[in-house]
């Protein structure tokens, strides 16, 4: 169901206006025409709580993980997020596996004693 509503989210919106939409403060016909279709999506699936579409005004790619927060009587309160940079990740990863397959193979790692 996600795949779906989203592709009809995205066939909906029109990529090439973003700019122009936040330059007019989303005042501009179409751009209601658009967010009322979607109001039209979210009233018939039920089971959506939120849709939105947001631009990340950073380059690279993001990872995000969410995580809701209760209120003390278990209630949902809010979510907390946290974006990962993926180019980083990856970064990490290639330095973990070179590090793994050079123990593997034998080559030692100098430990912290030894380097001082």
């Amino acid at each position: 169901m996600a795949k779906g509503v989203t592709q009809l989210m995205v066939n909906s919106f029109d990529g090439d206006k973003v700019d122009e939409y936040m330059e007019k403060n989303f005042d501009l016909p179409e751009y209601v025409d658009t967010v009322n279709y979607l109001y039209t999506l979210r009233d018939n699936y039920p089971d959506i709580l939120y849709m939105y579409i947001y631009r990340f005004e950073e380059d690279g790619y993001l990872f995000t993980y969410t995580r809701p927060i209760f209120r003390s009587d278990g209630s949902y309160a809010c979510t907390a997020c946290v974006d990962f940079s993926m180019d980083y990740l990856s970064e990490m990863d290639r330095a973990f596996t070179l590090k793994l397959a050079l123990i593997l193979s034998g080559h030692r790692q100098k430990s912290i004693t030894e380097m001082v």
